[in-house]
């Protein structure tokens, strides 16, 4: 897919969201992931924002918190550096577009805004107060189907 291709789809997600076709959260999993539509309302990708990721602090499964905070032995993962999962997922796009191994799909960093991505109260509370407050933009990685 070519990345022009690439950039149509993410302009036709942000567009759907504008015409209040929002993401959905991805129920499985142990981070804020989120399928993405396109104005037809089919889905066209996945988006994992930085700050959603398993041990990210506005990451909506709280579980994965308690699982490093007090079973590190267990959960911890020490050796992944919290929110870098997205530069990961990028880069193994990158990696398999180098190599020509045609196992990843385009992968590549985003930013975008939605009601349905997590957001903590204090930024909802200014949005709703009306002062120019609009949703800031997540970055995160966006797969393509």
């Amino acid at each position: 897919m070519s990345p022009g291709i690439f950039h149509t789809i993410i302009h036709d997600v942000n567009v759907a969201i504008q015409g209040n076709l929002q993401p959905v959260r991805i129920v499985q999993g142990s981070s804020g992931s989120y399928f993405c539509s396109n104005i037809t309302g089919k889905k066209v990708g996945v988006f994992k924002p930085k700050n959603e990721e398993p041990y990210g602090k506005l990451n909506p499964k709280w579980t994965k918190w308690l699982h490093r905070t007090f079973l590190p032995c267990f959960f911890g993962r020490g050796c992944l550096t919290p929110n870098t999962g997205y530069i990961s997922e990028a880069s193994a796009f990158v990696v398999d577009e180098h190599f020509a191994l045609h196992i990843v799909p385009r992968t590549e960093v985003v930013s975008m805004a939605s009601p349905s991505f997590f957001y903590p109260k204090s930024i909802w509370r200014k949005v709703k107060q009306g002062k120019g407050h609009v949703l800031p933009p997540k970055i995160g990685s966006f797969q393509v189907f």
